[in-house]
């Protein structure tokens, strides 16, 4: 019982600001900087390490290695949420519980994402990705090339598109050059705005070396996708 009033005094009576546990500076990945923009998350995130810390210090060594292995694999579940802060909480509840066997989690504020709800919408490694909410990650090269799901156990179902090419696109004349690059910078500041700051220039960078015909699709492609149009 007092186990239990532990745990919802935890999930309801969360601080107004809180530390996660690890920290909250350098390179970071969306995931981890919306744990540090949320008190309630942070707080969830010290009482899973601590848990994980006690379990790790009561085992033997092949059994610490079985443990750190199961760790890395939630955590790359946990990345899945994206920024949505009640994915992360649910997360989280259900790691806590892993380490409490018989304590149910508490639900906190709105309820957690169902399997079929968008999660997030990203584009990483020159790919088009959308998170569900069970896990699954669907996705699309932003050259059209191939397609695929990537399921939360590790496995993955992968396509390869047939592409006909259609007539070129012709280069801009000389003289329209400058308007091109004024309407490409447009495209790239919306991008911007819908991108985290980590994943900006790694996009820049990934079609710096395109003719200006095939950044342009590519730069819509993006744009859509992000807005889920």
């Amino acid at each position: 019982m007092k186990l239990l009033v532990s745990i919802l005094f935890l999930l309801f009576a969360i601080p107004a600001v809180a530390q996660p546990s690890f920290r909250c500076s350098g390179q970071l990945n969306a995931t981890e900087r919306a744990i540090c923009d949320s008190p309630t998350v942070s707080a969830l995130d010290r009482r899973m390490a601590a848990l994980f810390r006690e379990r790790f210090a009561s085992l033997n060594a092949p059994r610490q290695r079985r443990l750190r292995a199961e760790q890395l694999t939630w955590l790359d579940w946990r990345n899945t949420c994206g920024r949505s802060e009640r994915c992360l909480q649910t997360r989280y509840q259900q790691r806590i519980a892993d380490f409490m066997p018989g304590l149910v989690p508490v639900p906190i504020g709105t309820p957690p994402p169902g399997p079929d709800d968008v999660v997030e919408r990203r584009v990483r490694n020159g790919r088009m990705e959308t998170v569900y909410g069970d896990g699954r990650i669907v996705w699309q090269s932003i050259s059209g090339g191939s397609f695929g799901t990537d399921y939360p156990n590790g496995t993955v179902d992968m396509a390869t598109a047939i592409q006909i090419p259609g007539a070129p696109v012709p280069p801009l004349p000389a003289n329209m050059s400058e308007w091109g690059g004024t309407v490409e910078n447009d495209l790239l500041t919306i991008i911007d705005q819908l991108l985290p700051p980590p994943d900006r220039l790694p996009y820049r960078d990934l079609f710096s070396h395109e003719p200006y015909p095939e950044r342009m699709l590519s730069h819509l492609s993006v744009i859509q996708h992000l807005t889920g149009e």
